[in-house]
């Protein structure tokens, strides 16, 4: 009887590990190959070097324009799970100085970046007082993960000069070599 109870606790112990290396979460997370310089160029609105300023936790609501919140709250109803998104944090504001634009318009010296807060959303840590080279979009590969239906609506209703970043977007370790590159495609652009 001992031997019995003895292979069924090994059993369920087994069972309990095989759950926790397996872990069907990570099959949701955040999943991008890596992409060229010239892929990364091509499909950025915004590619700029500088420093990180600062990093802060702030809502979604943050990147709606003020006049489009009624609309906005019009919109959800009574979609709690929505709400509570769009007003709990949910997101990293990143403020860089701004030293080199490599693709886009001059927005000023310094510019306000997006991030989402989670790694499974494909959100990106950034430090502050770090140098680093952003490739930008105007648009939120988490928006369409986390609005779905909403998401064409919500994109009227964004704030102006809006910048997204995620893991998906070409990802820079080393500044001084991602400069040479970026300069180095825009010549080839060039001729």
């Amino acid at each position: 009887m001992n031997k019995i109870l003895a292979n069924r606790n090994l059993t369920h112990l087994l069972f309990v590990i095989l759950l926790i290396l397996v872990n069907p979460l990570n099959s949701f997370g955040c999943k991008c190959d890596s992409t060229s310089v010239e892929n990364g160029y091509k499909k950025a609105n915004l590619i700029v070097k500088g420093k990180i300023l600062k990093v802060e936790m702030v809502n979604t609501l943050e990147t709606i324009n003020v006049d489009s919140i009624a609309s906005l709250q019009t919109l959800i109803g009574d979609n709690e799970r929505l709400s509570r998104y769009l007003e709990g944090y949910s997101l990293y504001k990143v403020t860089l100085e701004v030293s080199k634009i490599f693709k886009g318009e001059y927005l000023g010296k310094q510019l306000t970046i997006y991030t989402s807060l989670t790694s499974s959303a494909c959100g990106i840590r950034f430090r502050e007082r770090e140098e680093t080279i952003i490739y930008t979009t105007k648009e939120s590969n988490m928006m369409y993960f986390m609005y779905g239906d909403y998401v064409d609506r919500l994109r009227l209703m964004k704030k102006e000069n809006t910048y997204w970043t995620d893991r998906c977007k070409r990802l820079v370790s080393d500044v001084a070599q991602e400069t040479k590159l970026l300069n180095s495609h825009i010549m080839a652009l060039k001729n």
